[in-house]
């Protein structure tokens, strides 16, 4: 039964993703500016942006673009970046890594300190813990990324000097830009654990394991949260497709070399091969990740059928 609904759900992906390509292909060209006037630069004479135009078919009409995209698409070439004058799919290929290792560090951060800190509350609701957590929490749900990332730069690195700003040489590079991108995710995720944990406290599995004299460690981590971990999957499967979609900001003030820093050098260049090629990645990437927590549901819970 799993493998036809993993089927089915792969099948959606076409319509899903060829709407995707439509929406971003016309809002690209939607953008204000000349791509040939920007690859040209202001010293270029009419003819030199002419040229440019006619080798990149920005000459055509805008249906004979598409026309030619789609076509190219469905041969699995993702065209060639005015910027650099590779393939963009090559592209890709390079910096996906670079940004999937960021998120991967993020969610790590976020699911341990947010499942922990929610599990904490829970078990002393109305408590100063509770408070503290749910407070803390809010704060973190509520600060913008970019301002995080500056405050974190300017303290421990312009003026304590600890971690490095640019660059992935090491592991040191993961931890501000890492943090800046998880606190949100951590604050939603001790949030809902919280709540979930909470409802299952209440149930009677929970008393009788508590009469059966359990340890109460054995209790909460052992019945309860596996009974309240769906909800908390759900959470963790939507903040890691909003993290990998949020890295441009974090990868642009790190200088991170992945693909979200390449994605806004895109924009800035209107370099639309590029463009449209990362957000299809980006749009395939977290409808694969929405699939796999779909099906790791029947997994966690064997009561789970998709039938």
């Amino acid at each position: 039964m799993i493998s036809r609904f993993v089927l089915r759900r792969l099948a959606s992906l076409i319509p899903t993703v060829f709407g995707i390509v439509l929406v971003v292909f016309f809002l690209g060209r939607a953008l204000p500016g000349d791509p040939a006037l920007t690859l040209a630069g202001p010293e270029a004479t009419r003819n030199q942006v002419e040229l440019i135009r006619q080798r990149w078919g920005l000459d055509e009409p805008l249906t004979v673009q598409m026309v030619s995209y789609m076509r190219n698409l469905a041969m699995g070439d993702l065209g060639v970046s005015m910027q650099t004058g590779r393939p963009v799919l090559e592209e890709i290929a390079n910096r996906l890594p670079n940004s999937l290792k960021l998120t991967l560090a993020a969610m790590v951060f976020a699911v341990v300190g947010g499942t922990l800190a929610g599990v904490l509350a829970a078990q002393r609701p109305y408590s100063v813990w509770d408070g503290f957590t749910m407070v803390a929490s809010l704060v973190f749900l509520s600060i913008p990324v970019f301002w995080l990332s500056i405050v974190l730069v300017l303290i421990f690195s312009v003026r304590l000097g600890w971690l490095p700003v640019i660059g992935m040489e090491s592991w040191k590079n993961f931890i501000l830009p890492s943090i800046a991108m998880a606190t949100g995710s951590l604050g939603m995720i001790a949030r809902i654990t919280r709540t979930s944990m909470l409802e299952v406290l209440g149930e009677d599995f929970v008393r009788t394991a508590r009469a059966k004299g359990l340890a109460e460690r054995t209790v909460i981590y052992k019945h309860a949260l596996k009974n309240a971990v769906i909800p908390i999957i759900t959470v963790i499967g939507l903040q890691f497709g909003i993290l990998l979609g949020g890295s441009v900001l974090t990868e642009t003030i790190f200088s991170w070399p992945g693909i979200g820093k390449f994605l806004f050098d895109a924009i800035l260049a209107r370099d639309y091969a590029v463009l449209q090629g990362g957000i299809l990645v980006y749009a395939v990437c977290i409808s694969l990740l929405n699939l796999l927590v779909d099906v790791s549901y029947a997994l966690i819970d064997p009561r789970i059928r998709y039938s």
